[in-house]
């Protein structure tokens, strides 16, 4: 069974992002984009999140580090998104900008996606 906090949520986006070829050091930033799945039924805890804390007021094309992006993505109850594509958008010698395209149904880790890639519920994006 999986066991899932934020601080293992931390470590799988690390991981994800290791992946791509970048260190997460101090000079990446995220920007979360939340994806509005056609045909999928929402949970009361999903509008939860998406009214409350993924919603465009919050969110606003807005950059974020790794400990802000954790906190915004751990939904009630120990629920997270179950998917996030993470692709990599720009790399530079002093930044890197990292896009999270993320669900907005969360549920328990042993419902989450992605678990054949070893951190899920991400998923690299490889351009």
């Amino acid at each position: 069974m999986l066991i899932l906090d934020r601080e293992s949520l931390k470590v799988n986006l690390i991981n994800c992002v290791k992946e791509l070829g970048i260190l997460p050091d101090e000079g990446v930033r995220f920007r979360i984009i939340p994806i509005v799945e056609e045909g999928k039924n929402l949970s009361s805890t999903d509008d939860f999140m998406r009214l409350n804390i993924l919603n465009q007021k919050n969110l606003n094309d807005r950059l974020f580090e790794i400990e802000k992006v954790v906190k915004l993505i751990s939904g009630p109850q120990s629920t997270f998104p179950i998917w996030i594509d993470v692709e990599l958008i720009e790399s530079e010698v002093t930044h890197s900008l990292i896009e999270l395209r993320t669900s907005l149904r969360f549920r328990k880790p042993s419902l989450l996606q992605n678990q054949e890639t070893e951190h899920p519920p991400f998923r690299a994006i490889k351009n």
